[in-house]
């Protein structure tokens, strides 16, 4: 619960709009994330409220003491958006690299589902429960996708593409 409550604090924090420059992270660089960004501003499900994204938000990069949160670390890929990419992302990275073989969920698919659900459970307490998410899925799929391709096995990316697909 404490990571989703983390994760919606982050994206309280106000942004100025003066301060919004395009982000290289989201840039689209395929013709499918193009596609995908043009849908999400022509069916106006792109928010103009701009939070600031993480969109490496996972558990390895969230530090604690063993009872609360402390830091979150790895701002590499820090962005300003509507906050939907970043929530996308962060299921994009629970439900593919959290399964994958060598993560530290491999063996514990129900505690990674548990820890998916708490993470969201935190998150609305703070933020609601947030709608059209389904093409940020999408988005979030091609963009791992693009992450991954010459890092994974051939079947391991085909996993990423059909959860991409099925949005």
């Amino acid at each position: 619960i404490e990571f989703g409550t983390t994760h919606a604090n982050i994206h309280q924090i106000p942004v100025k709009k003066t301060l919004y420059q395009d982000s290289l992270w989201l840039s689209p660089k395929t013709e499918t994330e193009e596609t995908l960004i043009e849908n999400i501003l022509k069916l106006n499900r792109h928010s103009e409220n701009l939070s600031i994204l993480h969109l490496d938000f996972h558990p390895l990069n969230v530090l604690t003491d063993g009872e609360t949160i402390t830091s979150v670390i790895d701002w590499a890929n820090a962005s300003v958006g509507d906050i939907r990419f970043d929530i996308a992302r962060t299921i994009s990275i629970l439900q593919l690299e959290g399964n994958r073989i060598g993560s530290p969920f491999e063996n514990y698919p129900d505690i990674l589902s548990e820890f998916e659900k708490g993470w969201i459970k935190g998150y609305e307490q703070i933020a609601g429960n947030q709608i059209d998410l389904e093409i940020f899925y999408k988005w979030a799929g091609y963009r791992m996708l693009r992450d991954l391709t010459g890092k994974r096995t051939e079947n391991e990316l085909k996993i990423v593409q059909e959860w991409a697909n099925k949005w």
